[in-house]
Protein backbone atom coordinates (compact mmCIF):
# COMPACT_ATOMS: atom_id res chain seq x y z
CA UNK A 1 0.00 0.00 0.00
CA UNK A 2 1.59 3.08 -1.09
CA UNK A 3 1.63 5.95 1.59
CA UNK A 4 0.37 9.32 0.25
CA UNK A 5 1.73 12.79 0.86
CA UNK A 6 0.45 15.47 3.04
CA UNK A 7 -0.23 18.94 1.27
CA UNK A 8 2.52 20.50 0.88
CA UNK A 9 3.48 24.49 0.39
CA UNK A 10 2.66 26.01 -2.98
CA UNK A 11 3.33 29.23 -4.48
CA UNK A 12 4.88 30.38 -1.39
CA UNK A 13 1.71 29.76 0.44
CA UNK A 14 2.03 27.43 3.76
CA UNK A 15 -0.71 24.22 3.94
CA UNK A 16 -3.24 24.86 6.69
CA UNK A 17 -6.46 23.38 7.84
CA UNK A 18 -8.79 24.11 4.45
CA UNK A 19 -6.02 22.51 2.22
CA UNK A 20 -5.38 19.19 4.67
CA UNK A 21 -9.36 19.10 5.13
CA UNK A 22 -9.78 18.96 1.27
CA UNK A 23 -6.89 16.50 0.79
CA UNK A 24 -8.83 14.20 3.07
CA UNK A 25 -12.16 14.92 1.55
CA UNK A 26 -10.48 14.06 -1.97
CA UNK A 27 -9.24 10.63 -0.74
CA UNK A 28 -12.50 10.00 0.77
CA UNK A 29 -14.49 10.07 -2.18
CA UNK A 30 -11.74 8.17 -3.74
CA UNK A 31 -12.78 5.56 -0.88
CA UNK A 32 -9.25 5.42 0.09
CA UNK A 33 -9.14 5.82 3.66
CA UNK A 34 -6.00 4.65 4.60
CA UNK A 35 -4.51 7.64 2.92
CA UNK A 36 -7.25 10.24 4.47
CA UNK A 37 -6.14 8.73 7.97
CA UNK A 38 -2.47 9.12 6.90
CA UNK A 39 -3.18 12.90 6.06
CA UNK A 40 -4.87 13.58 9.36
CA UNK A 41 -2.33 12.27 11.94
CA UNK A 42 0.21 14.32 9.93
CA UNK A 43 -1.68 17.77 11.64
CA UNK A 44 0.63 18.01 14.51
CA UNK A 45 3.71 17.60 12.64
CA UNK A 46 2.96 20.44 10.10
CA UNK A 47 1.60 22.15 13.00
CA UNK A 48 -2.04 22.53 11.87
CA UNK A 49 -4.80 22.02 14.41
CA UNK A 50 -7.41 19.91 12.87
CA UNK A 51 -11.06 21.28 13.64
CA UNK A 52 -14.18 19.41 13.50
CA UNK A 53 -14.57 19.50 9.20
CA UNK A 54 -11.39 17.98 9.41
CA UNK A 55 -12.05 14.95 11.67
CA UNK A 56 -16.15 14.81 9.86
CA UNK A 57 -13.91 13.69 6.85
CA UNK A 58 -11.89 11.17 8.33
CA UNK A 59 -15.12 9.99 10.31
CA UNK A 60 -16.53 10.02 6.57
CA UNK A 61 -13.47 8.14 5.13
CA UNK A 62 -13.89 5.47 7.78
CA UNK A 63 -17.18 4.94 7.25
CA UNK A 64 -16.99 4.01 3.83
CA UNK A 65 -14.05 1.83 4.12
CA UNK A 66 -16.96 0.07 6.88
CA UNK A 67 -13.63 0.64 9.57
CA UNK A 68 -16.21 0.97 12.38
CA UNK A 69 -12.87 0.34 15.16
CA UNK A 70 -10.66 3.23 13.64
CA UNK A 71 -14.11 5.71 13.20
CA UNK A 72 -14.27 5.15 17.05
CA UNK A 73 -11.08 5.37 17.91
CA UNK A 74 -11.13 9.03 15.64
CA UNK A 75 -14.56 10.40 17.38
CA UNK A 76 -13.31 9.61 20.68
CA UNK A 77 -9.81 11.98 20.26
CA UNK A 78 -12.07 14.34 19.51
CA UNK A 79 -12.57 15.56 23.11
CA UNK A 80 -8.67 15.47 23.81
CA UNK A 81 -8.07 18.13 21.09
CA UNK A 82 -11.11 20.43 22.70
CA UNK A 83 -13.40 19.49 20.13
CA UNK A 84 -17.08 18.74 20.41
CA UNK A 85 -18.87 16.18 18.32
CA UNK A 86 -21.74 16.92 15.87
CA UNK A 87 -24.30 15.48 14.48
CA UNK A 88 -22.27 14.73 11.34
CA UNK A 89 -19.19 13.28 13.23
CA UNK A 90 -21.61 10.89 15.20
CA UNK A 91 -24.33 10.12 12.50
CA UNK A 92 -20.39 9.09 10.50
CA UNK A 93 -19.73 6.74 13.23
CA UNK A 94 -22.68 5.29 13.16
CA UNK A 95 -22.76 4.51 9.58
CA UNK A 96 -19.35 2.78 9.93
CA UNK A 97 -20.85 0.81 12.09
CA UNK A 98 -23.83 -0.41 10.14
CA UNK A 99 -21.07 -1.10 7.04
CA UNK A 100 -19.41 -3.17 9.75
CA UNK A 101 -22.48 -4.89 10.99
CA UNK A 102 -21.90 -3.85 14.53
CA UNK A 103 -25.23 -2.99 15.65
CA UNK A 104 -24.44 -2.75 19.25
CA UNK A 105 -21.93 0.01 19.28
CA UNK A 106 -24.62 1.85 16.45
CA UNK A 107 -26.96 1.93 19.08
CA UNK A 108 -25.07 3.20 21.75
CA UNK A 109 -23.82 5.49 19.28
CA UNK A 110 -27.24 7.13 18.83
CA UNK A 111 -28.53 6.94 22.40
CA UNK A 112 -24.89 8.88 23.19
CA UNK A 113 -26.32 11.79 21.03
CA UNK A 114 -29.04 12.64 23.24
CA UNK A 115 -26.91 12.33 26.19
CA UNK A 116 -24.35 15.29 24.28
CA UNK A 117 -27.95 16.98 23.88
CA UNK A 118 -27.78 16.93 20.32
CA UNK A 119 -30.59 16.02 17.91
CA UNK A 120 -30.78 12.25 16.12
CA UNK A 121 -31.25 13.14 12.08
CA UNK A 122 -33.33 10.55 10.16
CA UNK A 123 -29.89 9.57 8.54
CA UNK A 124 -28.24 8.63 12.03
CA UNK A 125 -31.90 6.68 12.76
CA UNK A 126 -31.87 4.72 9.79
CA UNK A 127 -28.34 3.84 9.83
CA UNK A 128 -28.54 2.56 12.85
CA UNK A 129 -31.91 0.88 11.72
CA UNK A 130 -30.35 -1.42 9.48
CA UNK A 131 -27.50 -1.97 12.00
CA UNK A 132 -29.82 -3.92 14.34
CA UNK A 133 -31.04 -5.66 10.77
CA UNK A 134 -28.22 -7.06 9.98
CA UNK A 135 -27.75 -8.20 13.68
CA UNK A 136 -31.08 -9.97 13.58
CA UNK A 137 -32.27 -7.22 15.78
CA UNK A 138 -35.76 -6.61 14.62
CA UNK A 139 -37.31 -5.56 17.67
CA UNK A 140 -35.17 -3.05 18.46
CA UNK A 141 -35.49 -1.70 14.77
CA UNK A 142 -39.04 -1.49 15.46
CA UNK A 143 -38.61 0.15 18.63
CA UNK A 144 -36.22 2.49 16.71
CA UNK A 145 -38.83 2.72 13.83
CA UNK A 146 -41.72 3.59 16.41
CA UNK A 147 -38.84 6.89 17.68
CA UNK A 148 -38.60 7.76 14.33
CA UNK A 149 -42.20 7.99 13.84
CA UNK A 150 -42.84 9.98 17.01
CA UNK A 151 -39.89 12.41 15.56
CA UNK A 152 -41.63 13.05 12.46
CA UNK A 153 -38.16 11.66 10.97
CA UNK A 154 -39.24 8.73 9.34
CA UNK A 155 -38.81 8.20 5.64
CA UNK A 156 -39.14 5.49 3.11
CA UNK A 157 -35.44 4.20 3.71
CA UNK A 158 -36.53 3.76 7.73
CA UNK A 159 -39.63 1.58 6.94
CA UNK A 160 -37.69 -0.37 4.43
CA UNK A 161 -34.64 -0.43 6.31
CA UNK A 162 -37.31 -2.11 9.30
CA UNK A 163 -38.84 -4.37 7.28
CA UNK A 164 -35.78 -5.58 5.93
CA UNK A 165 -34.73 -6.40 9.49
CA UNK A 166 -37.97 -7.95 10.35
CA UNK A 167 -37.60 -10.07 6.69
CA UNK A 168 -33.57 -11.02 8.06
CA UNK A 169 -35.16 -12.39 11.02
CA UNK A 170 -38.26 -14.40 9.31
CA UNK A 171 -40.83 -12.03 11.34
CA UNK A 172 -43.35 -12.34 8.39
CA UNK A 173 -46.07 -10.80 10.32
CA UNK A 174 -44.12 -7.64 11.27
CA UNK A 175 -42.31 -7.04 8.03
CA UNK A 176 -46.22 -7.35 6.45
CA UNK A 177 -47.41 -5.10 8.83
CA UNK A 178 -44.81 -1.93 8.84
CA UNK A 179 -45.40 -2.42 4.80
CA UNK A 180 -49.05 -1.21 5.87
CA UNK A 181 -48.42 1.44 8.21
CA UNK A 182 -46.46 3.06 5.14
CA UNK A 183 -49.38 5.11 3.73
CA UNK A 184 -51.11 5.61 7.18
CA UNK A 185 -47.83 7.27 8.23
CA UNK A 186 -47.91 9.20 5.01
CA UNK A 187 -45.00 7.17 3.53
CA UNK A 188 -45.35 6.01 -0.01
CA UNK A 189 -43.91 2.47 -0.19
CA UNK A 190 -41.71 1.58 -3.13
CA UNK A 191 -40.17 -1.14 -5.33
CA UNK A 192 -37.36 -1.96 -2.30
CA UNK A 193 -40.56 -2.27 0.69
CA UNK A 194 -42.52 -4.26 -1.65
CA UNK A 195 -39.83 -6.59 -2.79
CA UNK A 196 -38.19 -7.05 1.14
CA UNK A 197 -41.88 -7.82 2.35
CA UNK A 198 -42.52 -10.70 -0.58
CA UNK A 199 -39.32 -11.89 0.41
CA UNK A 200 -40.33 -11.80 4.02
CA UNK A 201 -43.39 -14.18 2.93
CA UNK A 202 -41.34 -16.46 0.83
CA UNK A 203 -39.37 -17.29 4.10
CA UNK A 204 -42.66 -17.97 6.28
CA UNK A 205 -43.76 -20.02 3.32
CA UNK A 206 -46.74 -17.63 2.77
CA UNK A 207 -47.21 -17.61 -0.90
CA UNK A 208 -50.86 -16.52 -1.14
CA UNK A 209 -50.14 -13.39 0.72
CA UNK A 210 -46.84 -12.80 -1.86
CA UNK A 211 -48.93 -13.43 -4.43
CA UNK A 212 -51.60 -10.83 -3.12
CA UNK A 213 -48.88 -8.30 -2.43
CA UNK A 214 -47.38 -8.82 -5.65
CA UNK A 215 -50.33 -7.81 -7.71
CA UNK A 216 -51.20 -4.92 -5.57
CA UNK A 217 -48.23 -3.15 -6.63
CA UNK A 218 -48.94 -1.80 -9.99
CA UNK A 219 -52.46 -0.29 -8.07
CA UNK A 220 -50.34 1.68 -5.83
CA UNK A 221 -48.44 2.85 -8.60
CA UNK A 222 -45.08 1.29 -7.99
CA UNK A 223 -44.35 -2.01 -11.37
CA UNK A 224 -43.31 -5.10 -9.89
CA UNK A 225 -39.14 -5.98 -11.12
CA UNK A 226 -37.38 -9.35 -11.46
CA UNK A 227 -36.88 -9.38 -7.51
CA UNK A 228 -40.42 -9.23 -6.91
CA UNK A 229 -41.50 -12.01 -9.20
CA UNK A 230 -38.00 -14.04 -8.23
CA UNK A 231 -39.10 -13.96 -4.76
CA UNK A 232 -42.92 -14.28 -5.22
CA UNK A 233 -41.64 -17.53 -7.83
CA UNK A 234 -40.16 -19.26 -4.96
CA UNK A 235 -42.92 -18.67 -2.79
CA UNK A 236 -44.85 -20.24 -4.77
CA UNK A 237 -42.31 -23.32 -5.79
CA UNK A 238 -41.92 -23.85 -2.33
CA UNK A 239 -45.50 -24.51 -1.73
CA UNK A 240 -45.82 -26.74 -4.43
CA UNK A 241 -47.76 -24.61 -6.52
CA UNK A 242 -45.99 -25.19 -9.75
CA UNK A 243 -49.18 -23.78 -11.97
CA UNK A 244 -48.80 -20.93 -9.94
CA UNK A 245 -45.19 -20.82 -11.06
CA UNK A 246 -45.94 -20.95 -14.81
CA UNK A 247 -48.03 -18.06 -14.50
CA UNK A 248 -46.16 -16.27 -13.05
CA UNK A 249 -43.34 -16.90 -15.74
CA UNK A 250 -46.32 -15.60 -18.39
CA UNK A 251 -47.13 -12.58 -16.55
CA UNK A 252 -42.83 -11.34 -16.26
CA UNK A 253 -43.01 -11.92 -20.28
CA UNK A 254 -46.40 -10.25 -20.40
CA UNK A 255 -45.12 -6.89 -18.55
CA UNK A 256 -41.90 -7.44 -20.48
CA UNK A 257 -39.38 -7.85 -16.92
CA UNK A 258 -36.81 -9.99 -18.08
CA UNK A 259 -36.23 -13.81 -15.91
CA UNK A 260 -32.54 -14.29 -14.71
CA UNK A 261 -30.79 -17.07 -13.99
CA UNK A 262 -32.57 -17.11 -10.41
CA UNK A 263 -35.88 -17.24 -11.98
CA UNK A 264 -34.92 -20.25 -13.80
CA UNK A 265 -33.16 -21.72 -10.55
CA UNK A 266 -36.63 -21.68 -8.82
Amino acid sequence: MRIPASPRSTGGLEPNVVSYSSAITAYDRAEKWWAAHHVLVTFPMANVRANVVSFNAGLSAFEVGAEWQKALLLLHQMPSVRLGMDVISIGSAINACDSGECWEMATQLLAGMGQAHLTPNAISYNSTISSCGKGGQWEQALELLSRLQAARLADVVGFNATISACERSGSWEKALQVLLQMPEAGVLPDVISYNSAISALERGSQHHLALEILTQMPSASVLPDVISYNATIDACAGSGDWQQVLELFRDMSKASVPADVITFNA
